[in-house]
């Protein structure tokens, strides 16, 4: 009888976990989540980045690292009162200083980045393109629009509109996510003395 009790309720529960199971999978969340795990995994093997510079680019740089500090300084030069620096190229990269720092030398070899004084700060050393570097810059905008032309070729004016309007308000509310801090975790409560005295004695 225990058992067939015990059957009965698991088959209870796991009418539950399937209810569970198809409302997860009918959630929007759970459609924006897989979405952007494909978008990850894309970026991460770098195929979107190629696909978006196209076939026979010869004035694109064989390495897209160089491409990833020039986007990040073009991206601050479009902000007001933004500091053109290495820091400012590691915040916008999500990296640590030394990676940045990296990243900058390799577009500074290359020609598409040079170091410059600060007017304020003569310690201080700010980044600005260079010819080669805007050049490139015009090359990645138009080739990247072109690619977004070709996926969004079946869609309609006001879907890409609508688009643009909630992936705007998506990547807002990531950044001001993402410079709030974490909230502090609570701290584990120390059991008395007594407590343990009382539990060891049994």
């Amino acid at each position: 009888m225990l058992a067939a009790h015990n059957v009965h309720g698991a088959a209870r529960g796991g009418g539950m976990l399937l209810g569970m199971g198809a409302t997860a999978a009918a959630s929007p969340l759970v459609a924006i989540e897989r979405a952007m795990v494909r978008l990850r995994r894309s970026i991460t093997r770098r195929e979107l980045g190629r696909r978006m510079l196209g076939p026979g680019q010869a004035e694109a740089p064989t390495d897209l690292s160089q491409l990833f500090a020039v986007d990040a300084v073009d991206d601050a030069a479009a902000q007001p009162g933004a500091q053109l620096t290495v820091g400012a190229v590691a915040e916008r990269l999500g990296v640590d200083p030394s990676r940045a720092s990296r990243l900058v030398a390799s577009a500074v070899r290359a020609g598409y980045l040079r170091r410059v004084a600060s007017q304020t700060d003569g310690r201080q050393s700010l980044l600005e393109l260079t010819d080669a570097g805007r050049g490139i810059v015009e090359v990645m905008h138009a080739q990247r629009r072109a690619y977004f032309e070709r996926l969004m070729r079946d869609w309609s004016e006001r879907d890409r509109a609508e688009f643009a309007r909630l992936l705007e308000r998506f990547t807002c509310a990531l950044g001001t996510l993402e410079a709030t801090p974490p909230p502090s975790q609570p701290r584990a409560r120390r059991r008395s003395g007594k407590k343990s005295a009382v539990v060891g004695g049994g």
